[in-house]
């Protein structure tokens, strides 16, 4: 995985720049991310930031879904792990299939 977060924008606008077009870069699915969450973050590795990313999983037109490291692997009602939301900035972290 990358090293580096990028800074914060719309899931539309991070849907377009990791199109897969650039080198293979995309949004990550939220099961990537969560693989993030447990293999990177847990152990302080990845320059990875509590807080909220993009997913490739999209709501509608504009919207995606997140995902939330500040609670990585902790799960308990009403909070979810990935969650719709409405037009808004958050992190990105990109991937790319290894080659």
């Amino acid at each position: 995985f990358p090293s580096h977060d990028t800074k914060e924008m719309s899931w539309k606008t991070a849907k377009i720049l990791l199109d897969g077009s650039h080198d293979g870069w995309r949004l990550p699915s939220p099961d990537e991310l969560d693989e993030m969450c447990d293999e990177l973050l847990s152990k302080g590795l990845g320059d990875l930031t509590e807080t909220w990313y993009w997913t490739n999983k999209e709501y509608d037109d504009i919207n995606g879904w997140m995902y939330d490291f500040g609670n990585c692997g902790y799960i308990s009602k009403p909070y979810c792990r990935v969650c719709p939301i409405i037009p808004n900035k958050n992190r990105v972290r990109a991937v790319r299939d290894k080659k």
